[in-house]
């Protein structure tokens, strides 16, 4: 699932997207960072 992808199924309420943002978060994954700085604006 790309970023775009990730971002949309948020957007969704889909449980295991937002299991999978959780998990590159805790991983300290170089992909959350810009995830979260563009769903931050959703909040």
């Amino acid at each position: 699932m790309n970023q775009t992808e990730l971002i949309r199924n948020l957007e969704k309420g889909d449980v295991r997207a937002v299991a999978r943002l959780l998990t590159l978060i805790e991983d300290e994954d170089e992909k959350a960072e810009p995830i979260l700085k563009e769903i931050w604006e959703l909040t």
